[in-house]
């Protein structure tokens, strides 16, 4: 049972693998892009809502990470579990978040290089190959998820 745990009320195990990384490149990769994206999504929102979109986006991504079956009929690269770490479910999140808004409201005063969301969305497909091994997916998948669903629900409160 991988939310056991949880389920016993050790509750900060949904937010603890953001702060342990496999290795040093892991833990300055997800640094840079949480300062580059993160400090501007703080600048415009406010330290409340970027810890709140950091966190929820996490969370979703581990969620997604652990929900997703061990199974033979999905592919290795995309399969669950419970034992991951880094932050990428929030950096994939504020990437969503930072990706979708000005899609969707075109007033937003950040828009993305298109540079860094080929860089972003590359290295999610990348990652998802047997190149890259060993690499949490699904918590790239859910965080991405999460941030683009973030980004249409603060338009629709803006609205």
């Amino acid at each position: 049972d991988s939310f056991a745990s949880i389920r016993r009320g050790e509750i900060w195990r949904v937010v603890t693998p953001m702060f342990l990384h496999g290795d040093p490149f892991h833990l300055c990769f997800n640094m840079l892009w949480v300062y580059f994206l993160g400090s501007v999504i703080e600048r415009l929102h406010g330290s409340i809502f970027f810890l709140s979109l950091t966190l929820g986006t996490q969370i979703a991504g581990m969620a997604l990470q652990v929900l997703i079956p061990d199974a033979d009929f999905i592919p290795p690269a995309l399969r669950g579990s419970p034992f991951a770490i880094g932050a990428s479910g929030a950096v994939y999140g504020l990437f969503g978040y930072l990706w979708i808004r000005p899609m969707i409201d075109p007033s937003y005063p950040i828009h993305m290089v298109p540079m860094n969301v080929v860089l972003m969305l590359g290295w999610l497909v990348a990652c998802m190959t047997p190149l890259i091994p060993n690499v949490a997916n699904g918590a790239h998948l859910g965080g991405l998820l999460a941030g683009m669903l973030a980004a249409l629900v603060g338009h629709a409160i803006r609205r």
